[in-house]
């Protein structure tokens, strides 16, 4: 069988990862961690120098005492999948 060499081109890959698709999708899944993680939490994303980023983070001090009582985040992380 022959061997198959790839070679990734830098700018192409940082491309794919900066595209709206992609941030769509990331935007997407940040929306649903945080709808399953509870009230109080809030998702954002945006487009950096390299990649698309998201995060969800806890805007209020209900949603701060239930990530650090009950870890309502960890337990929301399926929900990105």
């Amino acid at each position: 069988m022959a061997r198959v060499k790839v070679k990734m081109q830098k700018r192409g890959s940082r491309d794919l990862l900066r595209s709206g698709p992609v941030e769509n999708d990331i935007a997407a899944r940040g929306r649903a961690m945080a709808s399953a993680a509870g009230e109080g939490f809030e998702s954002h994303a945006r487009t950096g120098r390299e990649r698309a980023l998201g995060t969800v983070v806890a805007a209020t001090f209900d949603a701060m005492v239930a990530e650090s009582e009950g870890h309502a985040l960890t337990r929301a992380l399926d929900a990105a999948k």
